[in-house]
């Protein structure tokens, strides 16, 4: 599947990116690259790419950065869709890849 949305959107990195942040609401560079198994500077680069494009916008949170749909982008919606379809394609092994689990900082945890 990842081959079919590569051949649309012309790029395996965008389309891995773009199916992280569809999955995940948001994302980091580093947090990205990480999960999807690409360079930083790769996705660095696409997620800058889809951002100037308008498909992305960031905003800080802390130290990082993070990435997600722009809710202006007229097709948002619709990408989000078809990227959601083709997580569901995806071997089992391969959709975990995707899927990231946050849990807020125990409130008793020290900062630093």
């Amino acid at each position: 599947m990842i081959t079919a949305l590569t051949a649309l959107l012309g790029n395996r990195t965008a389309s891995k990116v773009l199916l992280y942040i569809a999955v995940n609401r948001d994302g980091y560079a580093q947090e990205i690259a990480d999960r999807i198994g690409v360079s930083l500077n790769l996705v660095q680069s696409q997620l800058k790419r889809l951002e100037r494009g308008g498909v992305l916008v960031s905003r800080p949170r802390g130290r990082m950065r993070f990435f997600s749909f722009n809710p202006r982008f007229p097709l948002a919606d619709s990408l989000r869709q078809l990227l959601q379809q083709a997580l569901d394609f995806l071997p089992d092994e391969e959709r975990e890849q995707y899927l990231v689990r946050r849990r807020p900082r125990a409130p008793a945890k020290r900062i630093g």
